[in-house]
C-alpha cells in the first residue's frame, strides 16, 4: 500500500495489517500483526492462530496487545522488531481486533493516579475478559470489569 494512503487509513480509524503463514516446530500457523488507532494512540494486536489443532471451533489463539503515541514510533518497532515494511501493511477486513471505543465508568473507590469514582473512561480494547484503559496516570493497564459499569 502507498505511504501516504497507509497513514491516512491508520489516522481514520481503520485497521491496517498483514497476515502470514509460518511453520514453527513442524506446526503450521498464521501470524497477524495489525495497527489501530484507539483515543489517540496506535494499538498493536499480535496473534497467532494455530492450524493443526484438531478443535476446529476453538483454535489455540496466543494474542499480544502493545499500545505507543506515536505512529512513527509503532512503524519502526514493526520494521526493527517485527521485520515488517509498511508498504506490506494492508486494510485488515473480517477480524476485529480492537473494540469499538467503549465509555465505563468507573463505580470503585478513588485511587490516587489510578482511577476516579464516577469518572467515565475509554476501553481501549479488551483482552482476555478484561478492560485495558489509560487510567489517571496517562498509562494503559488492565483492570477487571467487575470495576466498571458500561455506559
Amino acid at each position: 500500500m502507498e505511504y501516504s494512503k497507509l497513514i491516512q487509513k491508520i489516522e481514520n480509524g481503520k485497521q491496517v495489517g498483514i497476515e502470514e503463514f509460518k511453520e514453527r516446530d513442524g506446526r503450521t500457523f498464521v501470524h497477524k500483526h495489525v495497527i489501530k488507532k484507539v483515543n489517540n494512540s496506535y494499538a498493536i494486536c499480535i496473534q497467532e492462530m494455530f492450524l493443526d489443532n484438531e478443535d476446529y471451533d476453538n483454535p489455540e489463539i496466543n494474542e499480544h496487545f502493545e499500545v505507543y503515541e506515536t505512529l512513527p514510533e509503532v512503524l519502526e518497532i514493526f520494521r526493527q522488531k517485527y521485520n515488517i515494511l509498511p508498504e506490506n501493511l494492508n486494510t485488515s477486513r473480517g477480524n476485529k481486533f480492537f473494540n469499538e471505543i467503549n465509555l465505563v465508568r468507573y463505580i470503585g473507590e478513588t485511587k490516587s493516579l489510578m482511577l476516579t469514582h464516577n469518572k467515565i473512561y475509554n476501553v481501549i480494547f479488551t483482552e482476555k475478559n478484561w478492560f485495558r484503559i489509560i487510567d489517571d496516570s496517562g498509562e494503559d493497564y488492565l483492570y477487571p470489569p467487575e470495576l466498571f459499569e458500561q455506559i
